[in-house]
């Protein structure tokens, strides 16, 4: 009997495919520790406005704009939409104005909205100088602008500097003569002035001379009143002024004035003075970033742990400051020396303390964890670590979990994508609270997360106050999700829609994005696989063929799909699966449902 030399060179040649397969280390996700560059698309504005109370003292010039039109010449089908409706509006041919909140009179009595059937004795416009973003979606771009509102009756009025200062600082520093704390209204020459104060909490007339408003309180254990509470005696009383500044107004017969006085906290102004100093006497611009940032450290680090003063004027003036006074430092003198920093949630760290924080610092290219706040008498210790993802992760027993997103608000763009490897292993969990406490949480710009399919388990409150965020793909891999993982937001005034009846989950029937989704009464719409893609990329690709290969041989996948894998439907998984996707890769296929979905 002759051998059947046509079977036995099938097999050989399968077996050898195998074996060279095998031999390397399969691709099925992208190793991904790169961090996200600021976006280079980003714009930003200034617009102007005016509350109706200062028209009566002056009109916004035309090089002062008011607007915006935005340049739609190079998008297609543009959208535009504001993430702070209270303070910026967008129209929808792209024109940015800054948003006023009207005040409805009727009588003396005001009212946020008109009274129905009622016609208002006057409307007053007011509005909110905080800005925002506006974010502008087209097919082939999408880009954000940050628009910064200008209070243009504090531009026209004639602006007065006043000091103030904590009186802890007084012991050591006092304000110089040079920084006035008081200013005497000019009038000669004005019959009868009148000399108002608009923002009386914080500005004080008295006799025309303008001083910042002083608040006695007296404290109580940790909580702090404004007057006595009788039959107690306070265990302690301190002064302090409103920092927020405000109008003065002077009138004599038809003339009018406004003067807009500013406070400065003398302390800012004397800690910042030593801290540039001390760079220009320690750095030399042949440094390269990390020496930069390594003298900044030191100087944090030569001043004492002391939990009573958390800003740098703290740690400056009295020596010592505790983490947060460490990382406002840091974050000040990073940015004398041109770089852009702020501050890191640093209390889900292994071993730190509640609230804790430290410094990112980014130099165009790099970024730079900095941790200046430990514990500890002076000289302190002090770390910078270059980072090589801005996700912060802990080991697992078969990978990494991702714990938090350290880049900076201003950065973040409409998809956060959650990489599948850190440091060669794969991303398996995304954390208990992941988006809380750091620059994701309230973020309007997040509309939607990309969860690679080597995470199993998505914690709870993981992206609790992702208000942007309306849908969600959730991978088969996932089999575990937390309480109020997504879609819940618990202040709905302020983060977005709470309605989870809207909100969308994509997912594969029978996996636990179907049970979270029904559970929480949201919409589920099904992911179909596809016969033959294993991996669940969407495509069926040799690759498949190779988790298929790597199953058998006990070898670790990132994912695998075991209704993808029967390519030839047999019931059962075999080497004749991943030769059915090779044949039908080459065109030699028996089975056409390959790369259809199942049913």
């Amino acid at each position: 009997m002759k051998a059947n030399t046509k079977s036995i060179s099938f097999c050989v040649s399968i077996i050898l495919i195998l074996s060279v397969i095998l031999s390397f280390p399969i691709t099925t996700f992208a190793a991904e520790t790169s961090v996200a560059p600021v976006p280079e698309s980003s714009t930003e504005i200034t617009l102007y406005a005016i509350d109706d109370w200062a028209k009566s003292f002056t009109t916004i010039p035309d090089s002062y704009p008011q607007s915006y039109q935005i340049d739609t010449s190079c998008l297609k089908e543009p959208t535009f939409t504001s993430l702070n409706t209270n303070s910026v509006a967008v129209s929808k041919s792209g024109l940015i104005t800054p948003a006023a909140v009207y005040t409805y009179w009727y009588d003396h009595s005001s009212y946020s909205a008109p009274i129905e059937g009622k016609t208002p004795s006057r409307i007053t416009a007011k509005y909110n100088y905080m800005g925002g973003d506006i974010k502008v979606s087209a097919k082939n771009r999408t880009y954000y602008i940050h628009v910064n509102i200008s209070d243009y009756a504090a531009i026209y009025a004639t602006n007065i500097d006043l000091y103030y200062m904590d009186q802890a600082f007084s012991k050591f520093i006092s304000i110089p003569n040079s920084c006035p704390v008081s200013y005497k209204i000019p009038v000669s020459g004005m019959k009868d002035p009148q000399i108002d104060s608009l923002d009386p909490w914080s500005v004080t007339v008295e006799e025309g001379n303008v001083t910042l408003t002083r608040h006695t309180w007296y404290c109580y254990g940790n909580i702090g009143y404004p007057s006595p509470v009788s039959g107690k005696e306070p265990d302690s009383v301190y002064e302090t002024v409103s920092s927020n500044g405000g109008f003065v107004t002077v009138s004599s017969g038809s003339k009018a004035e406004l003067y807009h006085i500013n406070a400065v906290d003398y302390a800012d102004v004397y800690s910042e003075n030593i801290m540039r100093d001390y760079l220009d006497k320690n750095t030399t611009p042949s440094m390269n970033t990390y020496e930069k940032i390594d003298v900044i450290a030191r100087f944090v680090s030569e001043r004492n742990y002391d939990y009573r003063y958390s800003n740098a004027a703290g740690l400056v003036i009295m020596g010592g400051g505790d983490c947060w006074a460490s990382t406002d430092a840091i974050i000040k003198m990073a940015n004398m020396l041109g770089l852009q920093s702020w501050s890191r949630y640093g209390a889900k760290d292994y071993g730190a303390g509640g609230g804790h924080q430290n410094a990112m610092i980014f130099d165009g290219t790099d970024y730079y964890e900095v941790e200046a706040g430990y514990s500890m008498e002076a000289p302190r210790y002090y770390s910078i670590i270059k980072r090589d993802t801005l996700f912060s992760y802990r080991y697992k027993c078969d990978g990494v979990e991702v714990y938090q997103y350290d880049n900076c608000k201003e950065a973040l763009t409409d998809t956060l994508v959650i990489p599948q490897e850190i440091n060669g292993l794969p991303v398996i969990s995304i954390a208990d609270n992941f988006g809380i406490d750091h620059c994701i949480q309230n973020s309007l710009r997040i509309e939607n997360i990309i969860i690679p399919d080597t995470v199993t388990n998505i914690g709870k409150n993981a992206f609790i106050y992702c208000g942007g965020l309306k849908e969600l793909t959730i991978p088969a891999s996932v089999t575990s999700i937390g309480d109020k993982a997504f879609a819940y937001y618990p202040k709905p005034g302020n983060y977005a829609d709470t309605d989870n009846a809207k909100f969308v989950v994509h997912g594969f029937k029978g996996t636990a994005a179907e049970s979270y989704a029904k559970d929480n009464g949201m919409i589920f719409k099904v992911l179909n696989n596809l016969l033959g893609d294993v991996d669940g990329d969407g495509e069926v690709t040799i690759i498949d063929a190779t988790c298929i290969q790597r199953k058998l041989a006990s070898i670790q996948t990132a994912k695998f799909i075991e209704a993808a894998a029967d390519a030839d439907e047999d019931g059962s998984l075999s080497i004749i699966d991943a030769t059915s996707i090779q044949r039908w890769l080459a065109q030699l296929s028996t089975n056409d449902n390959i790369g259809k979905p199942i049913s």
